[in-house]
This record gives structure tokens, C-alpha cells and sequence, in this order.
């Protein structure tokens, strides 16, 4: 009997005997009845619908393609239904934004990877390396993201608390990840040791941290060079810096480019002038390899022509004293 009332009305609608759209549920700007209903009920079918929604000012793509009529119309009504984001999806949110969802989501998904990251590096905190695979969750797990902290501490306060080599908390270490580590990952890390008191140069800028911080003091470590170079000290034999008293500071001679190289001589400029690249030991100068108090000139300077060159000198003698009494900068008269 309903099928047969339901037919009939339509015929009336049809022939324009009756306007069904005043009195039609979906309001007054309602298309004709057979756009979207056939002759034999009202239930609404997909594939029956003749109405185009992508005619109107809001086309149905993406996702809203498949949604029904009563998920956006849920009382029926056609007219005067809003066509912003919130009108049909709440905003989790909560207002923290002033720009429209279709700046971040899209009717494909709320998930576009790609178009949040550039959005996101338009922030104070641009999503970088392994911060660009984080989820929205990982950073924002209350949902607030107006005035979110940027303090790596913040995020990662587990992985800091969780470190054995060093303990960042036992040894005092700053809660600012980016003085080591980068967006990168925790691997490669590297203090810029320039920021110190102590330069890393040289063969330094090779060493494991622990290897001067040891006990994890990495609080404060010694700068004295014997303190971490005592084996190397004990182990010179040429000379002897045990048996000879040599200063404990290894830079008096040596640089952190390695034990080989100039020696800071102390009292006689060997690496200027006549003398310098005209030896090649030091035992040259020093025959004594248990005192180098002791010194000679005579190893290069033979007596003949030391003789020659003295003659018109009153007081000469050919003698090691009396030569560093003479030339205490290694240079001749005329030089």
C-alpha cells in the first residue's frame, strides 16, 4: 500500500499537480523527489541518485565521497548547512588554531605527512632528520600544541636518565641535547670542547671521552699533562725525563700534534740561524744522557776552525762555557 501512496505521489510531483517541496522534509530549496528517490520507495540508493552534490559549492571528494546524506544532513534539512570543517567535525583542537583544518588535513585523510612537515617547519621548531618521522602523538600526547616546549629535556627526558656512558644525571650534564647530539640520532655525538678551558687539538681531538673523564667525572678533569700522560713519561728513555727531572708539563717540549716534533728548548735557540735542521738528536748537544745540564759545542764545532775564526779575540778559549758566555742567542758577532 505504501509503495502504491509513494508512487502516486511522485506522478502528482512530476506532472506538477503537487509541489512536494513545500512540504518536503529537506526544506524549501529541495530538488524534485526523483532525483534522489525511485517510484518504489523512499530509501535512498548510491547507485539511484541522480541529484549531482558536485554541482553545489561543496563538492564530495576524497573521503566525503562515501559518506551518506544523513551523516552531513542529520535532520533532513538541505538549505543552510555549513560547509566549514567544524559543522560536522569537532575540533580536538580546541581552538588552539586560527587557520582552517584544510591547511593541515585534506578530504583524502586527516594524515598528510608530507604537508604537515612543511607547515610545521614554518614554526619556531622545524621538524628536522628524526624529527620529521615523529608522530603528532610522540611530541603533543595531550593533544596541546599553541606554546609547546622545545626543550629537548621535554621529549627526552627517558633517554637522558636512561645513558650509562656517561650518566648525564650522575655527571651533571646539560639537559640541552644539541650541546652533543644532533636530530640525526643519539650516535656521533660531539662536544665542542672548544667551549672549555681545554681545547681538543691535535692528537687530542681523536680521544674517547673517557679516556681523560674517567670514573665519569665529567665534571672537571685535570689539565696537567703528567696526570694523563704519566706511562709516556716513564717510558722516555731518550733522554730519561724520570732520571733527568724533566718538568711535568709536557708542552715545555712536545705539542698535542704528537711527541715527535720541536722541542721548546729552554735556554738555547736551536731552531734559529746557523742552527737550526743542523742536528738531529739531542745527544748531540747533550752527550750525557743523564744529565742534560751538561752541554757541549764541540760535537760540530771542531777546534781548528773555532781557532781560525778566534784569533783577533782576547780572552778566547775553546771551551763549551765559554762559548754560551759569548753567543747566548747562537749567533756570531756578525751575524
Amino acid at each position: 500500500m505504501l509503495d502504491h501512496f509513494v508512487v502516486y505521489l511522485l506522478v502528482l510531483s512530476i506532472t506538477g499537480q503537487v509541489d512536494l517541496r513545500r512540504s518536503s522534509p529537506h526544506g524549501p530549496e529541495t530538488p524534485a523527489c526523483d532525483k534522489c528517490h525511485v517510484a518504489s520507495s523512499w530509501e535512498v540508493s548510491p547507485l539511484n541518485i541522480a541529484f549531482k552534490h558536485n554541482e553545489t559549492e561543496f563538492p564530495l571528494v576524497g573521503r566525503h565521497a562515501s559518506v551518506t546524506c544523513r551523516q552531513c544532513h542529520t535532520d533532513l534539512l538541505f538549505s543552510g548547512i555549513g560547509t566549514d570543517c567544524v559543522s560536522c567535525h569537532a575540533d580536538v583542537h580546541q581552538g588552539q588554531f586560527n587557520i582552517g583544518c584544510a591547511r593541515c588535513h585534506s578530504p583524502y585523510g586527516w594524515r598528510d605527512p608530507d604537508l604537515m612537515r612543511l607547515l610545521h617547519n614554518e614554526t619556531r621548531f622545524p621538524l628536522l632528520a628524526d624529527h620529521a618521522l615523529a608522530s603528532c602523538e610522540q611530541c603533543h600526547p595531550s593533544g596541546k600544541f599553541k606554546n609547546t616546549p622545545i626543550d629537548c629535556i621535554v621529549c627526552h627526558r627517558g633517554e637522558w636518565e636512561a645513558t650509562t656512558t656517561p650518566a648525564h644525571n650522575t655527571v651533571g650534564f646539560p639537559t640541552n641535547c644539541s650541546f652533543c647530539h644532533t636530530e640525526a640520532g643519539w650516535n656521533g655525538a660531539f662536544f665542542d670542547h672548544r667551549q672549555t678551558a681545554f681545547p681538543l687539538v691535535g692528537q687530542h681531538r681523536h680521544l674517547d671521552c673517557s679516556g681523560c673523564h674517567t670514573e665519569n667525572n665529567y665534571r672537571s678533569a685535570s689539565t696537567i699533562c703528567y696526570d694523563c700522560h704519566s706511562a709516556d713519561y716513564d717510558r722516555a728513555t731518550n733522554p730519561n725525563h724520570r732520571t733527568l727531572a724533566f718538568p711535568l708539563d709536557c708542552s715545555r717540549c712536545h705539542t698535542p700534534n704528537g711527541w715527535q716534533g720541536k722541542y721548546a728548548h729552554t735556554f738555547f735557540p736551536i731552531y734559529a740561524g746557523s742552527h737550526n735542521n743542523t742536528w738531529r738528536s739531542c745527544t748531540e748537544c747533550h752527550p750525557n744522557p743523564s744529565n742534560y745540564a751538561q752541554f757541549t759545542c764541540l760535537t760540530c764545532h771542531d777546534r781548528s776552525g773555532t781557532d781560525r775564526e778566534h784569533r783577533e779575540e782576547r780572552g778566547y778559549s775553546y771551551d763549551s762555557n765559554a762559548c754560551l758566555n759569548c753567543h747566548p742567542d747562537g749567533k756570531a758577532e756578525d751575524d
